[in-house]
């Protein structure tokens, strides 16, 4: 992980954490918190239910999200494979962080609610497909893996649903009955469609609507399939050669790096918003 000193920089306010008094720990091991502020202005770690403690308790502290998934715009071809390597295991991570998140779901706040039980169900779809992806990208099976972005997408976007209605338990309660989300309607009396919930949060991430168009076009058949059989663009002297396989047929690394970097992307949606649920618990028992 990579640690920060609280000595040397903090966190913004409410942007939740890993806190450590070792720059080697395990975020499972460690407290998952944020920076508060009393009403005098100082600055506290807010860790769990009802519990406070000064900055100095903790010495280093990390992002639960992981920000900042770049490719440097002077990266030659020969070194994409060692990025494409970096972001994989990047996303690998998210396996302690879903992990931890869950922990904190069911041991915070004072209850157990129906929303907890919903949650969890994410939280485990969401560790399931991250876990495809990567073993179908490590098998060179691109397509199969870009088929997952979308259901990791949909993942988040229903977790976002229960945060549109008037009443989230109730809403989950339907849910694990076998009520169909695209059929509900948010407090605005909008049915939540699939479309809706992207349109919704494009407000917040702007790249979402791309993604979610690029990536339906892999769960259905389209020129995606077709262009990965053929390579049109290569055709010489009136040649072409088709490709019938398992495996990838010349997936350029950029692809792949799309794909991998978007799954961050959808995963640090899915963390933010489950531990929303999580300090809510938190304060308000």
């Amino acid at each position: 992980m990579n640690w920060k000193e609280t000595v040397k920089e903090i966190p913004e306010e409410m942007k939740p954490v890993f806190l450590s008094q070792s720059d080697q720990g395990d975020e499972v091991e460690c407290d998952l918190g944020c920076l508060v502020l009393n009403k005098k202005g100082e600055k506290y770690w807010h860790i769990g239910n009802e519990k406070f403690i000064k900055l100095n308790a903790r010495k280093f502290w990390q992002s639960l999200a992981l920000k900042d998934n770049v490719i440097p715009a002077d990266t030659r071809d020969d070194e994409l494979r060692g990025w494409l390597a970096f972001y994989l295991q990047r996303l690998e991570t998210f396996d302690k962080r879903f992990l931890t998140l869950g922990k904190e779901v069911m041991y915070s706040g004072n209850a157990l609610y129906d929303l907890d039980f919903y949650v969890a169900g994410i939280l485990n779809r969401a560790m399931s497909l991250s876990f495809g992806f990567i073993t179908l990208m490590g098998s060179s099976n691109y397509i199969s893996a870009a088929h997952l972005v979308r259901p990791f997408l949909d993942t988040y976007l229903r977790l976002t649903a229960s945060w549109l209605v008037s009443n989230p338990h109730e809403f989950a309660r339907k849910v694990l009955l076998g009520e169909r989300i695209d059929l509900m309607r948010d407090k605005d009396n909008k049915q939540m469609t699939d479309r809706y919930l992207v349109q919704k949060e494009t407000s917040r991430y702007p790249w979402m609507k791309k993604v979610y168009e690029e990536t339906s076009a892999f769960v259905h058949f389209s020129s995606k399939h077709i262009h990965g059989a053929t390579a049109f663009n290569k055709m010489e002297d009136g040649k072409v050669k088709t490709f019938i396989g398992r495996t990838d047929n010349e997936v350029s690394e950029e692809n792949k790096l799309e794909a991998v970097i978007g799954m961050i992307e959808i995963a640090n949606c899915i963390v933010e918003q489950v531990f929303g649920w999580v300090l809510t618990k938190r304060l308000m028992g």
